[in-house]
């Protein structure tokens, strides 16, 4: 969805090993962006990372992640 001054992005990805899809990563984000000037946005993205099987029984599976940035687009 796109407005003369916002934007909300969305996306969700998996990957699987093939000789085990017990074993697979997921990655979802939901971002939002809106317009400063012609030439600037500032965007806020969520993004959450799950790995169903992590390397080690001490790594947690899931981990969300906030994002802010000033973007400059040419």
């Amino acid at each position: 969805m796109a407005c003369s001054t916002t934007t909300l992005t969305q996306s969700f990805t998996a990957l699987w090993k093939t000789k085990n899809f017990d074993d697979a990563l997921y990655t979802a984000g939901v971002g939002l962006a809106a317009t400063m000037s012609t030439h600037t946005q500032l965007k806020i993205e969520v993004l959450d990372t799950y790995k169903n099987l992590p390397p080690l029984p001490t790594i947690q599976k899931n981990d969300v992640a906030i994002l802010m940035a000033i973007v400059y687009k040419m």
